[in-house]
């Protein structure tokens, strides 16, 4: 582990004390006990950094393959003492922290709660990819970046409140926005075909439309050379702002608020089902995550040129390649195979309640010699579940 020798305890107060003075203007005497956890964060990731575009590198040169694995729900816990113990640098860190007058205990202390899971099936899943990348196996965890968590107690005239829990109130240190990797999922509407010849021009029309934007967090193996990730989809609505309405003074009518239910799909993990919209809520949510990552893990495919028999050349049972052999993690969970060349991309979805299927179409143009849109249509096979996953 060569890069981890760059981080030496000198190294650390440095980093630390920059960090402090370029985003805060301020001194460790005067920062406080936020601005200190944020400036350890990322001083961590800058070293998670280090391996990851190095790992990065190494994967495309090789094309190597990758697992993608989505689930509803990932209970990872706070992330700071897990990445050091997983780098092997808590040493170094302590004895950091005590020269800068600092606690490895306090500084821990100051790390929110992620609220991307809620039980022992989010924590299965969190165990499985960290496994994934302590074993040096590309994986990418997906999931949806819920914005509340299932929550915070507050005792009132003797009863139990229940609150949200708002988690990314000061931000997230670890989280990498990845715009340029946002994808629209369409809700209802109609599909339109079109061929034209071997090309089938597919649209939708009349749909209600919710961007999903990516946010990627870095998943590091005890003591390992990958660096996987953990991609968060955000939905987030259209904006329409009428600036003619603005200009003439109607500052509440110049935004166009919906109140559709698509505004909360990444509000709350596991929103209350015993109503219809509830129920409906917790559908779009499953949808959205599976419609989001499939985009993206097709687009991705198609980046790099890819040699050998196309999917739908090979045998239906997927036999011969990682994917085939990937199980079921847990409600709300699902394996998916990304191939590297030249064996097909496979996908085993397992959703015990509502079926998380992907869409049947995807818009756009579809050559009959594309592989792009057989990888899709391997995406419904059901899978046993793993005994501790039921």
């Amino acid at each position: 582990m060569p890069l981890m020798n760059e981080y030496t305890k000198d190294t650390i107060k440095e980093s630390i004390l920059n960090k402090l003075l370029r985003y805060y203007g301020c001194t460790i005497e005067e920062a406080t006990p936020k601005q200190i956890y944020a400036a350890v964060a990322s001083t961590v990731r800058d070293q998670i950094m280090l391996k990851w575009r190095f790992e990065k590198e190494a994967r495309r040169s090789e094309k190597a393959k990758r697992l993608y694995y989505l689930s509803i729900e990932f209970l990872t816990g706070r992330w700071l003492h897990n990445n050091l113990l997983n780098l092997c640098s808590t040493k170094e860190y302590e004895e950091a922290f005590k020269d800068l007058g600092l606690t490895l205990r306090g500084v821990l202390h100051e790390e929110p709660e992620p609220a991307l899971g809620n039980g022992g099936l989010g924590r299965l899943a969190a165990c499985f990819l960290d496994s994934l990348a302590t074993l040096n196996l590309p994986a990418m965890g997906c999931t949806i970046r819920y914005e509340y968590g299932l929550f915070r107690q507050r005792i009132v005239d003797g009863q139990q409140v229940e609150v949200p829990d708002e988690w990314l109130t000061y931000g997230n240190s670890w989280e990498i926005p990845t715009q340029r990797d946002a994808v629209t999922v369409h809700f209802g509407g109609q599909v339109i075909e079109n061929w034209m010849g071997d090309k089938n021009y597919v649209s939708l029309k009349n749909t209600e439309d919710v961007i999903a934007v990516p946010y990627d967090l870095p998943i590091v193996g005890y003591n390992s050379d990958v660096v996987d990730r953990l991609r968060m989809w955000s939905a987030v609505l259209p904006k329409n702002f009428n600036l003619e309405k603005f200009s003439a003074g109607d500052y509440n009518g110049s935004t166009e608020e919906s109140d559709s239910i698509a505004a909360q799909i990444s509000k709350v993990l596991y929103p209350e089902d015993n109503t219809y919209n509830g129920k409906k809520l917790r559908l779009m949510q499953e949808y959205f995550l599976v419609s989001a990552t499939l985009q993206y893990a097709i687009k991705d495919f198609k980046r790099v040129p890819r040699e050998g028999r196309l999917p739908h050349q090979r045998h239906a049972s997927g036999a011969g390649h990682p994917g085939a052999h990937a199980h079921s993690r847990g409600r709300g969970a699902s394996a998916v195979g990304d191939c590297g060349a030249p064996d097909p991309q496979y996908r085993r979805l397992h959703q015990p309640h509502h079926h998380g299927r992907g869409p049947g179409k995807v818009a756009g143009e579809h050559d009959a010699r594309d592989p792009a849109p057989h990888l899709f249509d391997h995406a419904g096979a059901q899978p046993p579940s793993l005994p501790e996953a039921v």
